[in-house]
């Protein structure tokens, strides 16, 4: 015979294997991730020099990897930036905040922070203008391998025993 208690067992077992299955992970590759990214505004007079910026290959504690690329106003009207955005809290683009008259350049710096992120890197930064809030006027790419170090000690900083 089931008594209550095994009832309500049962019932909370039921419940958490549900819940469980209903909560599994699913993995999205790159590719799928990359092209559901806003894409850029076709006729934009904005124009980086290179489209993309491939650093090589760094170590993961080799500390914060600097470059920059070129921005250019190719139009025949000041267009002002509105806003940054990076796919990744580990790339840092960092440009004055100011309108870009026509044929005037600036340089956007860029920052890749690489520890925590080993394996290939292929990062995107969008810049937007009042031109549109939903699409990048500019879209620059930064790719490049870290690679991890042999010893990860200072991945775990406290030790047994």
């Amino acid at each position: 015979m089931v008594t209550k208690d095994m009832r309500r067992f049962i019932i909370v077992v039921f419940m958490l294997t549900v819940q469980s299955l209903s909560a599994q992970i699913r993995i999205i590759p790159q590719d799928k991730l990359l092209s559901a990214e806003p894409k850029a505004v076709s006729n934009s007079a904005l124009q980086f020099a290179t489209n993309e910026i491939n650093f090589g290959t760094i170590d993961e504690m080799s500390g914060v990897w600097q470059g920059s690329a070129t921005l250019t106003n190719e139009g025949g009207e000041t267009i002002a930036i509105t806003r940054v955005k990076s796919t990744c809290g580990c790339l840092k683009a960092e440009m004055p905040k100011r309108a870009l008259a026509p044929k005037e350049s600036m340089k956007v710096v860029l920052k890749y922070y690489p520890r925590g992120h080993a394996g290939m890197v292929r990062q995107r930064v969008f810049l937007y203008t009042e031109a549109s809030d939903e699409h990048p006027s500019a879209v620059l790419e930064v790719r490049g391998v870290v690679t991890a170090p042999a010893d990860r000690s200072d991945d775990y900083p406290y030790s047994r025993g």
